[in-house]
């Protein structure tokens, strides 16, 4: 479902919140994404990403790797620097990219609440995973 403004509007549509759920998951990872759109022609190796961006180049690296996998970005030549460029893998996942990007461009600090907000929800459910998981494996050691 939507999220909701105070007046119960949709503030973004369900493709962009669903973009934040499981393909964005940190502020290095969208920061990479706006400016490989915003300069399409760079030249986008990591070092240059993170001397542009003022990010260590190790998180910079992460947010590439996360990106490329989520079908976002393409890297060239990943055994000698990996130039990245903005190229989601299709139609509706641009769309989808596009309207997330012009919201962060608009409302920065919702999008990152918005981040954040899953992070912990993600570490919420992995938490409740382990617990249950650990009665599993009591049950089965008990058996045994």
């Amino acid at each position: 479902m939507p999220e909701t403004n105070a007046s119960g509007e949709h503030e973004l549509p369900e493709d962009v919140l669903a973009l934040l759920r499981t393909r964005l998951e940190t502020y290095e990872q969208i920061e990479v994404l706006q400016l490989l759109h915003s300069e399409p022609r760079g030249d986008w190796s990591p070092s240059r990403l993170s001397e542009h961006l003022h990010i260590d180049v190790p998180l910079v690296e992460t947010a590439v790797n996360a990106l490329q996998s989520g079908g976002l970005i393409q890297c060239s030549d990943p055994e000698a620097g990996r130039h990245s460029a903005y190229s989601p893998g299709h139609p509706t996942l641009k769309a989808a990219a596009e309207r997330l990007l012009q919201e962060y461009r608009e409302r920065p600090a919702r999008i990152m609440q918005l981040i954040s907000s899953y992070a912990i929800e993600r570490v919420r459910t992995a938490a409740a995973r382990a617990f249950a998981d650990a009665f599993i494996l009591k049950k089965g050691l008990d058996r045994g």
